[in-house]
């Protein structure tokens, strides 16, 4: 909005009493001029849920920054479903066969060499829950072959079937990847904490069943093992 505009459209929300400020967002200043015109807080609801989703899906998809630091092993043979490492600070009992951060070239062949997220081993075909709260998602991607896998398969990216879920609260972001399913979700759509979202698989740059989880707050990759008991049945 050109300043001359916003000035004289702020003008106008203060002669009708209404306190707003240079770095009011868009839904402050819709709610205030609502409740000014006698709308009640029952009736601007739905107004204000449907505007803050609608921000989360205008905003571009987080990658992170940086590289990953975190555990990081030799060179060597891709860890293989049932070898995980021990789960390091994922709950006991979750075998996670590549940690946060490890620099494997082999395989991580679309970020550098680091894997962005952690790894989990998992069958095809395992039930995958949204973590605690609420989550709006953000991007579905499900047209790969959920277990036509291999290193250096280049469907989306690498990250083969994906889903990717925004917290419309705090902006944090999750990655599913190497999916066989994402069900019926579609971006835009909100779901909860314990919500079966996905099923794991073996698709795009994978070098056998497990499924990768991406987490990025404030723009940084960070580690997802301490939360993977809310996501894992």
């Amino acid at each position: 909005m050109p300043n001359e505009t916003q000035d004289l459209f702020q003008k106008a929300i203060k002669e009708r009493g209404i306190d707003i400020s240079a770095t009011s967002s868009k839904e402050e200043i819709f709610e205030k001029t609502a409740l000014s015109q006698g709308a009640t807080p029952e009736e601007i609801a739905p107004f204000l849920e449907f505007a803050k989703k609608q921000r989360v899906l205008e905003t571009p998809i987080e990658i992170g920054t940086g590289v990953p630091t975190g555990f990081n092993p030799s060179f060597g043979t891709p860890l293989k479903q049932g070898e995980g490492l021990e789960g390091g600070k994922a709950a006991p009992g979750i075998k996670i066969t590549q940690r946060f951060g490890a620099f494997n070239p082999r395989v991580e062949v679309f970020s550098k060499g680091y894997n962005r997220g952690v790894d989990v081993g998992l069958p095809v075909g395992s039930r995958l829950k949204a973590p605690k709260g609420n989550w709006i998602v953000r991007e579905v991607f499900s047209r790969a072959n959920p277990t036509g896998g291999f290193i250096g398969n280049s469907v989306n990216n690498g990250y083969g079937n994906s889903l990717v879920l925004v917290s419309p609260t705090t902006g944090e972001q999750v990655r599913f990847s190497h999916l066989s399913s994402v069900g019926n979700l579609r971006p835009g759509q909100t779901v909860n904490g314990g919500q079966v979202v996905a099923l794991s698989g073996d698709s795009g740059s994978s070098s056998g069943s497990h499924t990768d989880f991406e987490y990025v707050v404030g723009g940084k990759l960070k580690d997802f093992s301490s939360k993977l008991k809310e996501v894992l049945f």
